[in-house]
């Protein structure tokens, strides 16, 4: 039993602190964080995909409100290209399949995603072909959006987006179901305490898992804007440190 529910934990290949973060939601044993931990480092398929690690990325400002601010990226797996969007707010991610890498695939696409949940206040990427046409640009006219796009010199202006984005392609690069991989991540609770169906939701998604918390779960967003501030300062305090700035 106990080691069945391991498994689901990490079944997605989450990392520690996010198996971690869904096993309190869902189940508890004595010794099961360390037993988590010892799963995740014996994992082989996280140790030959496990990112070198870099230099922290500057964390960006937390917008006060989910799906006003989305980081928008294009990436490769199993031979096909992908459209990546990733809430800067609740970091739920939203994955299209491209046919084309055209501005008019990536505008489809968009208008899929944009038809779910709302056109964002601002959408950012890189300058990428696709993001920098004239038909691209008149497509954001028309759907009253800004697009930023960050430096490819300065990524840490773009950090925290960045780093979901690479966390989204880390763990579908590892998933053998990438659908049971997005519902494991989009449910399970962030570092501030909400998971992402929580952020942009207000409800917990029902997972393999069993689930302690209730399914509505509205966020206290004082509470979460103060501890993002926090999180955010620690980050661009340390990296002051090691910049000597």
């Amino acid at each position: 039993m106990r080691l069945d529910m391991l498994n689901k934990l990490h079944e997605s290949h989450l990392g520690v602190t996010k198996c971690r973060a869904l096993a309190e939601t869902s189940v508890w044993w004595p010794n099961i964080s360390s037993q988590i931990e010892d799963m995740v480092r014996q994992c082989n398929v996280c140790a030959k995909l496990r990112p070198n690690v870099k230099e922290p990325l500057l964390p960006s400002s937390f917008p006060e409100h989910p799906w006003s601010r989305v980081a928008m990226d294009l990436f490769d797996l199993h031979g096909k290209t992908y459209l990546l969007l990733v809430d800067y707010h609740s970091r739920w991610p939203e994955i299209r399949l491209l046919d084309r890498l055209s501005s008019a695939a990536v505008i489809a696409r968009l208008k899929s995603i944009f038809a779910t949940h709302g056109i964002p206040d601002v959408l950012v990427s890189d300058n990428g072909p696709q993001f920098a046409s004239a038909e691209f640009r008149k497509f954001t006219e028309e759907f009253c959006f800004t697009h930023t796009t960050s430096s490819p010199r300065y990524p840490q202006a773009n950090g925290e987006a960045e780093r979901a984005v690479q966390t989204i392609k880390n763990l579908l690069r590892k998933a053998s179901d990438p659908y049971v991989a997005l519902l494991s991540y989009r449910g399970t609770p962030l570092r501030n305490g909400y998971a992402p169906s929580e952020l942009l939701m207000g409800r917990r998604l029902n997972t393999k898992l069993p689930s302690t918390r209730t399914r509505t779960s509205l966020p206290n967003l004082p509470s979460l804007l103060e501890k993002e501030g926090k999180y955010r300062e620690q980050q661009r305090s340390g990296y002051n440190k090691r910049h000597s700035a």
